[in-house]
This record gives structure tokens, C-alpha cells and sequence, in this order.
């Protein structure tokens, strides 16, 4: 009687743990949170991705200035319907000149770059849903002008500072570098530009598979885990809410038809690895590029366009809110 007593309770303990594990605890659990940046970035390139896929999109990743108009039509609709953003905001107007980080960050109450962070923590709030904001992705890139590392520190910290003061309770902190930088040895170093955890919530990287799609340049075929395990390692002990891919792609390799949707499916299993339970949402980049053999869309090739779909509606990349 005893040891049937002692058995019984177990069986009862261990039905009481297994109700009470967190969704997303499996291979078979919504887990990841999965989107995209559409071309266009519109409600209209939205709804044709999910067409093509037969899912709806969890998230959504937008881009703005420092000085656009906002929330336009799109916004609007996102947010109106659901979608997780994951806005970033650069320090460059829409005329294209750029705000310096130094400047930012020695703003001062009622100065016009102050009242600038004010008014983007005023509009963040005004969403109400959970936003993942992101200030200036991918800094390190010779693309922008706006001064070093430890200027950007100061200004990401500014911002991430004023939200807070301003009551910004719906923003998630998302600092996203390129994949490269993770492994830099130069002036681009992800170190070198990091805000420290007291200021972030979640890491990012944008990752692509080049290949030999850039004139001139020739690169090996990297896989999603060569891009962005050295992210990944960063990331390990550091007191974060989880990692994100805001954006990855890959384009065809002309000598392999199949091999950009093996590439794919190959990512399909990645985020299934033990030791990758940290990443919580990878938004693939189906956009155009300025070169026009880096053909990143997801429909680039049948093959392509069905592995992705296979992922998409793959219950592990279901979940269709953020992680607390």
C-alpha cells in the first residue's frame, strides 16, 4: 500500500511539472516568434508574403528616420492588427544628413534633439502594444557618419534613458549589429558598441549569406549558423531576455538550384539545437538588394519559396506574441 501510495504521488507530481511547463518548452511548442520585412513595407507587400506562405506574419520590421512622420497608414495598421514591430529609428533625417550621437547624448531638457527623444518615447507609448525599439541598427556600418563607438554608447543610453523617464513601459531595447561584427577584429567590433545589459533587453544581429552576389566580392556559402553563432556566443552569460535575427537571407547559388532552400531548411532545424533555446524571433529580409544578383526573396526558386513555406508553418515558429 505504501509503495503504491509513494507511486501515485509521484504520478501526481510529475503530471502537476508537466502541466506547468512554459510553452515553447519543446520542439513541438510555439516557440519562436517568426516575421519578415516585405517588400513592399506595406500592409499590401504584408498580406502578399502571407498569401504565398499560407501563415500570418507574427512581426513585422520597420525603419525610420529621425525626423519621418509617424505612425503613417502602415503603422497604423500594423499595430491596429496585431503585429509585433520591431521599429528602428536612425539617427539620420529624412534629407539624409545625420544627427551626431554625441549630440544626442549630451542633449538637454528642452533642447530640440531632447525634445526629438521625447517625442519618438511619446509615440512608442502612444502604440500601447509591445514594441521592439531599437535605436540606430547597425551603427558600426561605414554607412553612417554619426561618430564612434563610445558616442554611440552614449547616445543609445540617452534614449534608452529618456523612454524610461517618459513612462515607457511597452518597449523592449533591441540592439542589433551586423552578424560580422561579432567577429571583427577592427573599428567594428560588436564590443566596442555595446550599451551594457542595463540598457537592453535583447541582442540582434542582421545576418546574410553574400556568397558571390557582390561584384567583385567573392565569399564562401555560410550557413545561418556560421553566420550568427558568434553572436550567439556573445550572448551567452549575459543577463538579457533572449536574442533575436531582425534580419537574414540568402541568395541563390546559380551552380546549385536547390541550395539556397536547403540553406533554409537547414535554419528550419538550427533554432531547434540545444544550446539554441536564446533566440526568441528571426524576421527574415524578402526585399530587394541594390545589387541585382543578391536575390534574397523568399520565392527566388520554387524550392526556396516551398522550404521557406515549411518553415513558416512549422509549429515551432508559430508563436504569435513576444516572450515576457
Amino acid at each position: 500500500m505504501r509503495k503504491r501510495a509513494w507511486l501515485l504521488t509521484v504520478l501526481v507530481l510529475s503530471l502537476a511539472v508537466a502541466s506547468a511547463a512554459p510553452a515553447g518548452a519543446g520542439p513541438n511548442d510555439p516557440t519562436v516568434l517568426f516575421g519578415a520585412r516585405p517588400e513592399p513595407g506595406t500592409q499590401q507587400g504584408t498580406t502578399a508574403l502571407e498569401g504565398k506562405i499560407g501563415r500570418r506574419l507574427a512581426a513585422v520590421r520597420v525603419y525610420e528616420n529621425w525626423d519621418s512622420p509617424w505612425p503613417d497608414a502602415n503603422i497604423t495598421w500594423f499595430n491596429a492588427n496585431g503585429y509585433t514591430l520591431l521599429l528602428s529609428v536612425k539617427s539620420e533625417r529624412v534629407n539624409h544628413s545625420f544627427v551626431q550621437w554625441r549630440d544626442i547624448a549630451n542633449a538637454q531638457p528642452g533642447s530640440a534633439l531632447h525634445n526629438d527623444i521625447v517625442r519618438w518615447a511619446t509615440r512608442v507609448k502612444g502604440l500601447g502594444n509591445r514594441v521592439y525599439f531599437t535605436f540606430n541598427h547597425e551603427p558600426e556600418t561605414s554607412l553612417n557618419t554619426s561618430g564612434t563607438g563610445a558616442d554611440f554608447i552614449a547616445a543609445w543610453r540617452k534614449v534608452v534613458t529618456v523612454f524610461r523617464d517618459q513612462g515607457v513601459t511597452n518597449a523592449d531595447y533591441l540592439w542589433i549589429m551586423t552578424a560580422f561584427s561579432f567577429k571583427a577584429k577592427d573599428r567594428r567590433r560588436a564590443v566596442d558598441w555595446y550599451p551594457g545589459e542595463a540598457y537592453l533587453d535583447h541582442i540582434g544581429a542582421d545576418a546574410y549569406n553574400w556568397y558571390t552576389c557582390r561584384p567583385g566580392t567573392s565569399n564562401p556559402w555560410n550557413s545561418l549558423e556560421q553566420l550568427v553563432n558568434p553572436m550567439r556566443l556573445f550572448a551567452q552569460g549575459k543577463n538579457i531576455k533572449g536574442i533575436l535575427i531582425p534580419e537574414w537571407a540568402s541568395t541563390e547559388d546559380p551552380a546549385q538550384p536547390n541550395r539556397k532552400a536547403q540553406w533554409i531548411s537547414d535554419a528550419r532545424a538550427l533554432f531547434k539545437k540545444p544550446g539554441w533555446e536564446g533566440f526568441k524571433g528571426i524576421l527574415y529580409y524578402n526585399k530587394s538588394s541594390k545589387f541585382p544578383n543578391c536575390r534574397w526573396f523568399v520565392d527566388s526558386s520554387q524550392a526556396s519559396l516551398n522550404a521557406f513555406t515549411a518553415m513558416a508553418n512549422d509549429v515551432y515558429y508559430t508563436r504569435d506574441e513576444p516572450w515576457p
